[in-house]
């Protein structure tokens, strides 16, 4: 199990997790501080010039164009136009939301993204860090599993000019089956949530 710190006090932070990668891949503390600073570019630009990334068992990030709609003052009440706009979406996957649920803190040693190790292992040798492929495969699996391992204990994760990972509750309610129009009870359940701050998009 990732020994990350269960007794945070607030949000968690880049450098939070950064501590966290550089005591489980026994790196220093500066190093690690700028693998998490660019694992979060790399995740910000390819969804801002691809529209998308798929991260196996964490979730996918899309990007999507908002059409010019019309909309209304709160303070007025007015109909005002709001402008096209582009949003980051996040879907979570079966197995993060099935891991948060069972809070299974089993250490997934696959690999998360290969699109984002290729992308690491190009810009840390740049900067001369010296890694082959199965560092930055390591490395990418270490980052997502200490996010998935701090949602699973209900920590907010705030990062700046990036967004906000949280759990939401979801209270129990009735819903009608639309096949047979019967009335089902849908259980309480608790979900990751993604909101992205305005720095995510920088296209």
């Amino acid at each position: 199990m990732l020994k990350h710190n269960k007794e945070s006090i607030g949000a968690i932070t880049k450098l939070d997790i950064a501590n966290d990668m550089a005591e489980y891949l026994d790196i220093t503390k500066d190093k690690s501080g700028n693998i998490v600073e660019i694992i979060f570019l790399l995740i910000k630009e390819n969804v801002s010039i691809n529209k998308k990334l798929k991260v196996k068992n964490f979730g996918n990030f899309k990007l999507k164009l908002k059409r010019e709609r019309v909309g209304r003052n709160p303070r007025t009440s007015e109909s005002i136009k709001i402008a096209p706009r582009n949003v980051v979406t996040f879907y979570y996957s079966k197995t993060l939301r099935t891991n948060i649920s069972t809070k299974n803190y089993f250490f997934n040693n696959g690999n998360y993204s290969k699109l984002l190790s290729a992308k690491l292992l190009k810009v840390l040798n740049d900067k001369n860090f010296d890694i082959n492929t199965s560092h930055s495969y390591q490395m990418i699996n270490t980052f997502f599993n200490i996010l998935t391992h701090y949602l699973i204990n209900r920590k907010r994760i705030e990062i700046r000019n990036f967004g906000v990972f949280e759990i939401r509750k979801y209270k129990a309610y009735k819903a009608r089956n639309p096949k047979t129009g019967e009335t089902i009870f849908i259980d309480e359940k608790e979900l990751p949530f993604f909101k992205y701050s305005k720095g995510f998009i920088f296209i």
